[in-house]
C-alpha cells in the first residue's frame, strides 16, 4: 500500500515541528491513487495556474496558515476593556512605545538588555517575559510553539483555544506585576 514519505534533509527548528504535523495531517488525509500524478491548480475553475490567480490567492489569505489581517472581532468586543483592546490593537500593529521605537525619537527607556526591545521582544520573546508564558501556559496544560508575531499569536488563541487571550493576559498581569512593579497593589475586576 503506497504512503507519504516525509524526510526532511535536516534537523529542523521548534518552530517547524508543528507545521510539518500539521503537514502530515493534510497529507494523510489525502487518498494516494495508483495512477501518476497530474498538477492542478485549484484557485480557478480551470485548474491552471496564473500569477493574477496567484495574487488573488495571496491577497485573500488562502496562502497563509496565519491571516495577516487583524481579528477585530475577536479583540473590540464589550467583554474586553477598551484599554485592553487598544493594547492589543497597538501590539499587533507595533506602534507600542518599545526601545526600538522610542529611540527614533531619541528616548530612551531600558526593560530588557538582552536585545533590542520590538514589539514581538517586549510581549513575546523576552526571557522574562517567556518564564511567565511558560508558567501559564504550563497550569493550562498547553504545549505551545513560540509564535513568530503578535498577530500569529492572536490568531493561534482565536483559532485553537478555548481560554480568550484577555484571560492570560489578565492573569499574566496578576502574576508578573508584582515582579516588576513590588509597590504596586492592583485588583482586577471584571467588566
Amino acid at each position: 500500500m503506497p504512503c507519504w514519505n516525509i524526510d526532511p534533509c535536516r534537523r529542523l527548528k521548534d518552530q517547524e515541528i508543528q507545521e510539518v504535523m500539521e503537514f502530515s495531517r493534510i497529507l494523510d488525509n489525502q487518498g494516494i491513487l495508483a495512477e501518476s500524478d497530474k498538477r492542478k491548480w485549484t484557485s480557478n475553475s480551470q485548474g491552471t495556474f496564473s500569477v493574477s490567480s496567484c495574487y488573488t490567492w495571496l491577497m485573500h489569505d488562502q496562502g497563509r496558515t496565519t491571516p495577516t489581517k487583524f481579528p477585530s472581532d475577536y479583540i473590540w468586543n464589550k467583554t474586553i476593556p477598551t484599554k485592553v483592546s487598544f493594547l492589543v490593537w497597538a501590539t499587533a500593529h507595533r506602534v507600542v512605545p518599545t526601545l526600538s521605537m522610542l529611540s527614533r525619537r531619541r528616548m530612551a527607556v531600558v526593560i530588557c538588555n538582552n536585545n533590542e526591545e520590538s514589539v514581538e521582544h517586549l510581549f513575546l520573546h523576552c526571557p522574562f517575559v517567556w518564564q511567565i508564558w511558560e508558567h501559564f501556559l504550563h497550569q493550562l496544560g498547553i504545549a505551545w510553539v513560540h509564535p513568530t508575531s503578535v498577530l500569529e499569536f492572536l490568531w493561534k488563541w482565536k483559532l485553537k483555544r478555548n481560554l480568550h487571550p484577555y484571560e492570560v493576559c489578565r492573569m499574566r498581569l496578576e502574576v508578573s506585576t508584582p515582579w516588576i512593579f513590588p509597590h504596586v497593589d492592583l485588583h482586577f475586576r471584571a467588566y
